[in-house]
């Protein structure tokens, strides 16, 4: 079973079904679902109603199809999608990318510093908003201290926890876990906001975020 459902279901079944035929076109074309998953939802769909349409029937098949041709039919689901819904679907496909990561260990960083919480439940979950332009760093990687020890070449109270572009977001632990944008090349730093404030703004980003369906008509 997915950890995370394309979209909200009512008793299990989609209160739209185009928006969630769209969701799954999307996924299928991005390798983001698995023709299984689509047979279950179809099969949600039979249980739950007297007299299905011949598209609900094909798609029940779905783990002998290919994508191509699951595709296909889910073009043919009637009715008008909500894109707001298609959107938020689409977000949640794209959050199960995420991966739970290690953060550095408590040897390695400035004395008495304590990650915050929700970075803390990103690492152990995996589960958080899905932005591209924010890579989290996991300390099991092998070049994960060579960043930390970069970043605090730059100032020994700043602990990096993600990569934006050419730079990192890190905890300033002298300013009660504030975060700044450090460039390690140019040894720039610029000050943000509070490590919630900058939580509460990912989140925010990441959900606002437009996917645009560039699938197959």
């Amino acid at each position: 079973m997915s950890r995370i459902l394309p979209l909200q279901s009512v008793n299990g079944i989609m209160s739209d079904q185009k928006s969630q035929a769209e969701v799954f076109v999307y996924g299928l074309v991005h390798g983001l679902v698995t023709p299984d998953e689509v047979g279950r939802w179809a099969e949600g769909l039979l249980s739950a109603t007297p007299a299905p349409e011949s598209w609900i029937i094909e798609l029940c098949t779905g783990e002998e199809r290919s994508p191509k041709e699951l595709i296909a039919t889910l073009h043919t689901v009637p009715g008008a999608s909500n894109p707001a819904d298609v959107n938020a679907g689409v977000n949640n496909l794209l959050t199960r990318k995420n991966k739970p990561f290690e953060l550095f260990a408590p040897e390695l960083l400035p004395p008495s510093f304590v990650s915050p919480l929700r970075l803390v439940q990103y690492a152990r979950t995996g589960h958080f908003p899905y932005d591209p332009s924010v890579w989290f760093i996991d300390a099991a990687s092998s070049h994960a201290r060579s960043l930390l020890r970069h970043v605090r070449d730059v100032n020994p109270l700043y602990v990096p926890f993600a990569k934006v572009g050419d730079r990192f977001l890190s905890f300033d632990s002298s300013a009660k876990n504030g975060v700044v944008v450090v460039d390690i090349v140019e040894r720039i730093v610029a000050q943000l906001e509070s490590a919630a404030s900058w939580f509460d703004s990912y989140e925010q980003r990441a959900n606002e975020i437009v996917w645009h369906l560039d699938v197959p008509g």
